[in-house]
């Protein structure tokens, strides 16, 4: 398997064919349609389609960059991270979803931490925010473990309570690699 990153446990890569049932049904358990509603799958070909565009996103180095996070000891696709450019809060954000089978075993901060170590070297980013409805009580706990402090709590319109945790994970590079130039 080629893998863009990996972690201790985990591979990051590009999406292929054989995710696409995976893919698919992730999107469109009913946790990830609480959390990210309209952001489902019609079907395996949309699937395909959607995975096809965050690879072409991923080759360029442009945001989206969506990756499939795999199991190393398994080959097996058990999540999904994603870092975008955010228009409502108009920074670079991240959001993960992982299976449900695989929820509580620490992959989405251990996917959480590397990748966004490893972003701010290859997307030259200063800082990546998190959002999450401040009932998804996982997810801001993923984000902390993640190496992400927590800002502030915001008003939102598009969250499931009206409310956000909004958290921030510096590039402690940057600073120093601005400072020296």
């Amino acid at each position: 398997m080629s893998y863009i990153l990996k972690s201790t446990r985990l591979g990051f890569r590009m999406f292929n064919e054989n995710d696409a049932e995976s893919f698919y049904n992730s999107r469109n358990e009913d946790k990830f349609k609480h959390w990210f509603p309209g952001n489902e799958c019609d079907d395996i070909e949309d699937a395909l389609e959607t995975m096809d565009d965050h690879n072409d996103c991923v080759k360029n180095k442009t945001l989206p960059y969506v990756l499939a996070v795999e199991l190393l000891e398994t080959n097996e696709l058990i999540g999904i991270i994603e870092i975008y450019d955010s228009r409502d809060f108009e920074e670079t954000q991240i959001s993960w979803h992982f299976n449900s089978k695989h929820s509580k075993k620490g992959y989405a901060s251990e996917a959480g931490a590397a990748i966004t170590d490893y972003l701010f070297n290859e997307l030259n980013l200063d800082s990546i925010c998190a959002t999450m409805d401040i009932g998804n009580i996982a997810s801001y706990k993923t984000a902390e473990k993640s190496g992400f402090k927590r800002v502030s709590k915001l008003e939102y319109w598009r969250a499931q309570s009206g409310e956000v945790y909004y958290y921030k994970k510096q590039n402690i590079n940057a600073a120093s690699i601005r400072k020296s130039a």
